[in-house]
Protein backbone atom coordinates (compact mmCIF):
# COMPACT_ATOMS: atom_id res chain seq x y z
CA UNK A 1 0.00 0.00 0.00
CA UNK A 2 1.26 3.52 -0.83
CA UNK A 3 -0.86 5.37 1.68
CA UNK A 4 0.64 4.20 4.98
CA UNK A 5 1.46 7.08 7.33
CA UNK A 6 5.15 7.83 7.79
CA UNK A 7 4.83 7.23 11.54
CA UNK A 8 3.62 3.65 10.94
CA UNK A 9 6.02 2.95 8.08
CA UNK A 10 9.31 3.97 9.66
CA UNK A 11 8.84 3.54 13.40
CA UNK A 12 11.06 0.75 14.77
CA UNK A 13 9.22 -1.43 17.27
CA UNK A 14 11.29 -1.94 20.42
CA UNK A 15 10.61 -5.11 22.39
CA UNK A 16 11.18 -4.65 26.11
CA UNK A 17 10.87 -8.31 27.10
CA UNK A 18 8.34 -11.06 27.67
CA UNK A 19 6.22 -12.21 30.56
CA UNK A 20 3.25 -14.36 31.48
CA UNK A 21 0.03 -12.86 32.84
CA UNK A 22 -0.54 -16.02 34.91
CA UNK A 23 2.02 -17.18 37.48
CA UNK A 24 3.50 -20.64 37.03
CA UNK A 25 1.18 -23.28 38.51
CA UNK A 26 1.79 -24.29 42.10
CA UNK A 27 2.38 -27.83 43.34
CA UNK A 28 2.13 -27.56 47.14
CA UNK A 29 0.95 -31.15 47.70
CA UNK A 30 3.93 -32.54 45.79
CA UNK A 31 6.24 -30.24 47.75
CA UNK A 32 4.86 -31.22 51.16
CA UNK A 33 4.60 -34.98 50.59
CA UNK A 34 7.71 -35.18 48.32
CA UNK A 35 5.86 -37.18 45.65
CA UNK A 36 6.72 -35.36 42.43
CA UNK A 37 8.05 -37.11 39.30
CA UNK A 38 11.49 -37.40 40.90
CA UNK A 39 10.16 -38.36 44.34
CA UNK A 40 10.46 -41.77 46.01
CA UNK A 41 8.44 -44.48 44.28
CA UNK A 42 8.08 -48.22 43.90
CA UNK A 43 8.39 -49.51 40.33
CA UNK A 44 6.40 -51.97 38.26
CA UNK A 45 7.19 -52.85 34.63
CA UNK A 46 3.68 -54.12 33.92
CA UNK A 47 1.40 -51.18 34.69
CA UNK A 48 -0.15 -53.17 37.54
CA UNK A 49 0.95 -53.83 41.11
CA UNK A 50 -0.12 -55.54 44.31
CA UNK A 51 0.82 -54.88 47.92
CA UNK A 52 0.43 -57.46 50.66
CA UNK A 53 -1.21 -56.42 53.93
CA UNK A 54 -0.52 -57.94 57.35
CA UNK A 55 -1.98 -55.81 60.11
CA UNK A 56 -0.65 -55.26 63.60
CA UNK A 57 -2.98 -56.30 66.42
CA UNK A 58 -4.40 -54.64 69.53
CA UNK A 59 -5.66 -57.92 70.95
CA UNK A 60 -4.17 -59.34 74.14
CA UNK A 61 -2.99 -62.82 74.88
CA UNK A 62 -5.06 -65.03 77.20
CA UNK A 63 -4.30 -66.20 80.72
CA UNK A 64 -4.37 -69.89 81.62
CA UNK A 65 -4.56 -71.64 84.99
CA UNK A 66 -1.55 -73.57 86.32
CA UNK A 67 -1.18 -77.00 84.66
CA UNK A 68 -3.60 -75.97 81.88
CA UNK A 69 -2.47 -76.37 78.31
CA UNK A 70 -1.89 -73.50 75.91
CA UNK A 71 -4.76 -71.43 74.61
CA UNK A 72 -5.49 -71.90 70.92
CA UNK A 73 -5.18 -68.70 68.92
CA UNK A 74 -6.42 -67.95 65.42
CA UNK A 75 -3.94 -67.52 62.59
CA UNK A 76 -3.62 -63.86 61.60
CA UNK A 77 -5.21 -63.21 58.18
CA UNK A 78 -3.46 -61.58 55.26
CA UNK A 79 -4.82 -59.13 52.72
CA UNK A 80 -3.79 -57.58 49.44
CA UNK A 81 -4.19 -54.22 47.71
CA UNK A 82 -4.05 -54.09 43.91
CA UNK A 83 -3.75 -51.07 41.63
CA UNK A 84 -3.52 -50.05 37.99
CA UNK A 85 -1.22 -47.22 36.97
CA UNK A 86 -2.32 -44.19 34.98
CA UNK A 87 -0.62 -43.37 31.67
CA UNK A 88 -0.47 -39.91 30.12
CA UNK A 89 0.88 -39.69 26.57
CA UNK A 90 0.80 -36.53 24.43
CA UNK A 91 2.47 -34.90 21.45
CA UNK A 92 2.72 -31.30 20.27
CA UNK A 93 3.39 -31.03 16.49
CA UNK A 94 5.53 -28.09 15.30
CA UNK A 95 6.27 -27.29 11.64
CA UNK A 96 9.69 -25.81 10.87
CA UNK A 97 8.28 -23.36 8.30
CA UNK A 98 5.90 -22.00 10.92
CA UNK A 99 8.60 -21.14 13.43
CA UNK A 100 11.74 -20.46 11.37
CA UNK A 101 12.98 -16.91 10.77
CA UNK A 102 10.96 -15.47 13.64
CA UNK A 103 12.54 -13.43 16.38
CA UNK A 104 12.74 -15.22 19.75
CA UNK A 105 10.10 -14.33 22.32
CA UNK A 106 11.22 -11.17 24.09
CA UNK A 107 13.97 -10.52 21.51
CA UNK A 108 14.41 -7.47 19.33
CA UNK A 109 13.24 -7.09 15.76
CA UNK A 110 16.11 -8.15 13.50
CA UNK A 111 17.21 -10.92 15.85
CA UNK A 112 16.37 -14.22 14.17
CA UNK A 113 15.88 -17.62 15.77
CA UNK A 114 16.23 -19.67 12.61
CA UNK A 115 15.61 -23.07 14.16
CA UNK A 116 13.04 -21.86 16.66
CA UNK A 117 14.85 -23.05 19.79
CA UNK A 118 13.13 -20.50 21.99
CA UNK A 119 9.73 -21.36 20.55
CA UNK A 120 10.31 -25.08 21.04
CA UNK A 121 11.52 -24.52 24.62
CA UNK A 122 8.41 -22.48 25.36
CA UNK A 123 6.12 -25.21 24.06
CA UNK A 124 7.97 -27.91 26.00
CA UNK A 125 7.73 -25.91 29.21
CA UNK A 126 4.03 -25.25 28.68
CA UNK A 127 3.18 -28.92 28.22
CA UNK A 128 5.34 -29.93 31.15
CA UNK A 129 3.13 -27.67 33.25
CA UNK A 130 0.06 -29.52 31.95
CA UNK A 131 1.59 -32.87 32.86
CA UNK A 132 2.52 -31.63 36.32
CA UNK A 133 -0.94 -30.12 36.85
CA UNK A 134 -2.45 -33.54 36.14
CA UNK A 135 -0.09 -35.33 38.52
CA UNK A 136 -0.66 -32.77 41.24
CA UNK A 137 -4.46 -32.86 40.94
CA UNK A 138 -4.51 -36.67 41.16
CA UNK A 139 -2.31 -36.53 44.28
CA UNK A 140 -4.61 -33.99 45.89
CA UNK A 141 -7.68 -36.03 44.87
CA UNK A 142 -6.20 -39.19 46.38
CA UNK A 143 -6.45 -37.34 49.72
CA UNK A 144 -10.12 -36.41 49.15
CA UNK A 145 -11.51 -39.80 48.13
CA UNK A 146 -10.60 -39.98 44.44
CA UNK A 147 -11.51 -38.44 41.10
CA UNK A 148 -13.58 -39.13 38.00
CA UNK A 149 -12.54 -40.07 34.46
CA UNK A 150 -14.49 -39.11 31.35
CA UNK A 151 -13.86 -40.88 28.04
CA UNK A 152 -13.65 -38.88 24.81
CA UNK A 153 -12.73 -41.22 21.97
CA UNK A 154 -9.27 -42.56 22.79
CA UNK A 155 -8.71 -39.79 25.34
CA UNK A 156 -9.51 -40.10 29.03
CA UNK A 157 -10.03 -36.81 30.85
CA UNK A 158 -9.70 -36.38 34.61
CA UNK A 159 -12.73 -34.65 36.16
CA UNK A 160 -14.24 -34.27 39.63
CA UNK A 161 -15.34 -37.45 41.35
CA UNK A 162 -18.87 -38.36 40.29
CA UNK A 163 -18.69 -36.23 37.13
CA UNK A 164 -17.17 -38.76 34.73
CA UNK A 165 -17.96 -42.14 33.25
CA UNK A 166 -16.30 -43.87 36.18
CA UNK A 167 -14.41 -43.01 39.38
CA UNK A 168 -10.94 -43.81 40.70
CA UNK A 169 -11.65 -44.34 44.40
CA UNK A 170 -8.82 -44.01 46.95
CA UNK A 171 -10.83 -46.03 49.51
CA UNK A 172 -11.13 -43.41 52.25
CA UNK A 173 -13.93 -44.69 54.55
CA UNK A 174 -17.21 -42.80 54.30
CA UNK A 175 -16.99 -42.09 58.04
CA UNK A 176 -13.78 -40.11 57.40
CA UNK A 177 -15.56 -37.83 54.93
CA UNK A 178 -18.00 -35.08 55.88
CA UNK A 179 -18.65 -34.68 59.60
CA UNK A 180 -16.42 -37.59 60.76
CA UNK A 181 -19.00 -39.30 62.91
CA UNK A 182 -20.39 -35.92 64.07
CA UNK A 183 -17.08 -34.58 65.42
CA UNK A 184 -17.56 -31.70 62.97
CA UNK A 185 -20.69 -30.27 61.39
CA UNK A 186 -21.19 -28.93 57.88
CA UNK A 187 -21.80 -25.40 59.21
CA UNK A 188 -19.92 -25.52 62.51
CA UNK A 189 -17.21 -22.97 61.66
CA UNK A 190 -19.78 -20.49 60.44
CA UNK A 191 -20.39 -19.91 64.15
CA UNK A 192 -17.58 -17.96 65.82
CA UNK A 193 -18.23 -19.69 69.16
CA UNK A 194 -17.55 -23.23 67.89
CA UNK A 195 -14.93 -24.97 70.02
CA UNK A 196 -12.50 -25.82 67.20
CA UNK A 197 -9.80 -26.87 69.67
CA UNK A 198 -12.02 -29.60 71.12
CA UNK A 199 -12.93 -30.79 67.63
CA UNK A 200 -9.28 -31.43 66.82
CA UNK A 201 -8.74 -33.17 70.14
CA UNK A 202 -11.67 -35.44 69.33
CA UNK A 203 -10.25 -36.01 65.83
CA UNK A 204 -6.92 -37.01 67.37
CA UNK A 205 -8.67 -39.63 69.52
CA UNK A 206 -10.65 -40.83 66.49
CA UNK A 207 -7.47 -41.25 64.44
CA UNK A 208 -5.70 -43.09 67.25
CA UNK A 209 -8.55 -45.61 67.36
CA UNK A 210 -8.89 -45.98 63.60
CA UNK A 211 -5.30 -46.06 62.33
CA UNK A 212 -2.90 -45.12 65.14
CA UNK A 213 -1.53 -42.27 63.01
CA UNK A 214 -2.25 -38.87 64.58
CA UNK A 215 -3.37 -35.97 62.38
CA UNK A 216 -0.54 -33.54 61.69
CA UNK A 217 -1.38 -31.47 58.59
CA UNK A 218 -4.62 -29.68 57.73
CA UNK A 219 -5.19 -28.11 54.29
CA UNK A 220 -7.60 -25.16 54.23
CA UNK A 221 -8.22 -22.14 52.02
CA UNK A 222 -8.25 -18.45 52.92
CA UNK A 223 -11.99 -18.34 53.56
CA UNK A 224 -11.67 -21.13 56.10
CA UNK A 225 -8.60 -19.50 57.66
CA UNK A 226 -10.54 -16.26 58.18
CA UNK A 227 -13.14 -18.18 60.20
CA UNK A 228 -10.40 -19.60 62.40
CA UNK A 229 -8.75 -16.28 63.20
CA UNK A 230 -12.17 -14.78 63.98
CA UNK A 231 -13.15 -17.64 66.28
CA UNK A 232 -13.82 -16.25 69.75
CA UNK A 233 -13.13 -19.56 71.52
CA UNK A 234 -9.62 -19.78 70.07
CA UNK A 235 -9.07 -16.17 71.12
CA UNK A 236 -10.35 -16.74 74.66
CA UNK A 237 -8.23 -19.87 75.11
CA UNK A 238 -5.08 -17.93 74.22
CA UNK A 239 -5.88 -14.70 76.00
CA UNK A 240 -5.80 -11.15 74.70
CA UNK A 241 -2.11 -10.62 75.45
CA UNK A 242 -0.90 -13.16 72.90
CA UNK A 243 -1.23 -13.88 69.21
CA UNK A 244 -3.54 -16.78 68.40
CA UNK A 245 -0.89 -18.37 66.16
CA UNK A 246 2.77 -19.28 66.75
CA UNK A 247 3.92 -19.57 63.13
CA UNK A 248 2.88 -17.88 59.93
CA UNK A 249 5.44 -18.54 57.24
CA UNK A 250 5.91 -19.51 53.62
CA UNK A 251 4.01 -16.86 51.68
CA UNK A 252 6.58 -16.85 48.87
CA UNK A 253 5.31 -16.67 45.31
CA UNK A 254 8.69 -16.49 43.56
CA UNK A 255 9.24 -18.89 40.69
CA UNK A 256 11.70 -21.68 41.50
CA UNK A 257 14.03 -23.19 38.87
CA UNK A 258 11.80 -25.83 37.29
CA UNK A 259 9.03 -23.33 36.54
CA UNK A 260 6.79 -24.07 39.52
CA UNK A 261 6.13 -21.70 42.36
CA UNK A 262 5.35 -22.06 46.01
CA UNK A 263 1.79 -21.37 47.09
CA UNK A 264 0.10 -20.63 50.38
CA UNK A 265 1.50 -20.35 53.85
CA UNK A 266 1.81 -22.39 57.01
CA UNK A 267 0.11 -21.53 60.31
CA UNK A 268 0.32 -23.25 63.69
CA UNK A 269 -2.27 -22.06 66.20
CA UNK A 270 -1.17 -21.76 69.81
CA UNK A 271 -4.08 -23.82 71.16
CA UNK A 272 -3.86 -26.46 68.36
CA UNK A 273 -0.07 -27.03 68.34
CA UNK A 274 -0.31 -30.59 67.04
CA UNK A 275 -1.65 -29.44 63.63
CA UNK A 276 0.21 -27.53 60.93
CA UNK A 277 -2.39 -25.66 58.86
CA UNK A 278 -1.46 -25.02 55.23
CA UNK A 279 -3.54 -22.28 53.65
CA UNK A 280 -3.78 -22.94 49.92
CA UNK A 281 -5.85 -21.08 47.30
CA UNK A 282 -4.32 -22.73 44.23
CA UNK A 283 -6.67 -23.54 41.34
CA UNK A 284 -6.69 -25.82 38.31
CA UNK A 285 -8.87 -26.04 35.20
CA UNK A 286 -10.74 -29.34 35.03
CA UNK A 287 -12.09 -30.52 31.68
CA UNK A 288 -11.11 -27.27 29.92
CA UNK A 289 -9.27 -26.74 26.62
CA UNK A 290 -8.69 -22.97 26.74
CA UNK A 291 -6.82 -21.13 29.50
CA UNK A 292 -9.14 -18.97 31.55
CA UNK A 293 -9.03 -16.99 34.76
CA UNK A 294 -12.82 -16.93 35.18
CA UNK A 295 -14.08 -18.25 38.50
CA UNK A 296 -16.53 -20.53 36.67
CA UNK A 297 -13.63 -22.23 34.84
CA UNK A 298 -11.41 -22.64 37.92
CA UNK A 299 -11.52 -25.42 40.49
CA UNK A 300 -9.96 -24.82 43.89
CA UNK A 301 -7.62 -27.48 45.26
CA UNK A 302 -9.25 -26.83 48.63
CA UNK A 303 -12.93 -25.96 48.06
CA UNK A 304 -14.75 -23.53 50.32
CA UNK A 305 -16.01 -25.25 53.45
CA UNK A 306 -13.65 -28.23 53.09
CA UNK A 307 -10.52 -29.32 54.97
CA UNK A 308 -8.08 -32.15 54.19
CA UNK A 309 -6.36 -33.65 57.24
CA UNK A 310 -3.47 -36.12 57.01
CA UNK A 311 -0.70 -37.54 59.18
CA UNK A 312 2.83 -36.18 58.82
CA UNK A 313 4.40 -36.93 55.40
CA UNK A 314 5.55 -40.54 55.37
CA UNK A 315 5.75 -43.52 53.04
CA UNK A 316 4.11 -45.51 55.83
CA UNK A 317 0.64 -44.34 54.77
CA UNK A 318 1.02 -42.67 51.32
CA UNK A 319 2.78 -44.22 48.35
CA UNK A 320 3.68 -43.65 44.72
CA UNK A 321 4.19 -46.31 42.07
CA UNK A 322 5.67 -45.60 38.65
CA UNK A 323 5.75 -47.70 35.51
CA UNK A 324 7.49 -47.31 32.19
CA UNK A 325 7.75 -48.35 28.56
CA UNK A 326 10.16 -48.84 25.68
CA UNK A 327 10.84 -45.68 23.67
CA UNK A 328 12.21 -45.26 20.12
CA UNK A 329 12.92 -41.57 19.74
CA UNK A 330 12.76 -41.68 15.92
CA UNK A 331 12.07 -44.18 13.15
CA UNK A 332 15.75 -44.96 12.60
CA UNK A 333 16.40 -45.55 16.29
CA UNK A 334 17.85 -49.08 16.45
CA UNK A 335 18.41 -48.96 20.20
CA UNK A 336 15.10 -48.46 22.00
CA UNK A 337 15.45 -47.74 25.69
CA UNK A 338 13.22 -48.37 28.69
CA UNK A 339 12.25 -45.22 30.58
CA UNK A 340 10.60 -45.14 34.00
CA UNK A 341 7.91 -42.65 35.03
CA UNK A 342 7.97 -39.34 33.19
CA UNK A 343 9.98 -38.92 29.99
CA UNK A 344 9.90 -36.54 27.03
CA UNK A 345 11.74 -36.34 23.71
CA UNK A 346 11.62 -34.65 20.29
CA UNK A 347 10.94 -36.71 17.17
CA UNK A 348 11.77 -35.15 13.75
CA UNK A 349 9.13 -35.35 11.02
CA UNK A 350 9.19 -34.90 7.23
CA UNK A 351 6.67 -33.93 4.54
CA UNK A 352 6.36 -31.22 5.77
CA UNK A 353 9.51 -30.68 7.83
CA UNK A 354 9.01 -30.29 11.54
CA UNK A 355 9.18 -32.03 14.86
CA UNK A 356 6.87 -33.53 17.43
CA UNK A 357 7.34 -32.88 21.13
CA UNK A 358 6.37 -36.15 22.82
CA UNK A 359 5.64 -36.76 26.50
CA UNK A 360 4.80 -39.91 28.44
CA UNK A 361 4.23 -40.61 32.14
CA UNK A 362 3.23 -43.68 34.18
CA UNK A 363 2.28 -43.24 37.84
CA UNK A 364 -0.23 -43.78 40.61
CA UNK A 365 -0.52 -42.26 44.08
CA UNK A 366 -2.27 -44.52 46.56
CA UNK A 367 -3.18 -44.65 50.23
CA UNK A 368 -1.59 -47.51 52.12
CA UNK A 369 -3.72 -46.62 55.15
CA UNK A 370 -6.91 -44.94 53.87
CA UNK A 371 -8.30 -44.63 57.41
CA UNK A 372 -5.51 -42.14 58.26
CA UNK A 373 -6.88 -39.43 55.93
CA UNK A 374 -9.90 -37.15 56.41
CA UNK A 375 -11.87 -34.89 54.06
CA UNK A 376 -14.00 -32.78 56.37
CA UNK A 377 -16.92 -30.34 56.06
CA UNK A 378 -16.28 -27.38 58.37
CA UNK A 379 -18.57 -24.62 57.09
CA UNK A 380 -21.35 -24.14 54.60
CA UNK A 381 -20.26 -22.22 51.45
Amino acid sequence: MANLPVDQLFRNQYITGSYSQIAAPAAPFEDVYKLGPSGPAERTPTGYFSTDIFNNTRLMAKLRAPKAGPATENVRPYGQFTGTLMRSHSKVPLLDNDIAQYRPRGGQVGTLDASGQKYVADQVRSHLQKMRNLRHWTLRSTLTGGFGVKTDGEDMIVVAKGSGDYDIDSKIPSTNIGTVESIFASDSWDTSTTDITSQFLALNAHAERLSGLPPAIAWINSNTYSRMINNTIIRSQVGTAYRIFDVQTGREVATIPDGRRQSGWAVRFTVIPQILFIVCDAVVQLDQVVDSTAAADSTKFIPDGKMIVTPAPSSDWLGQVIGGEWVREHKADLSPQWHWGFYNWIEPTTQPAGRELIFVDWWLHYLKIPTAVYYIDVWNP
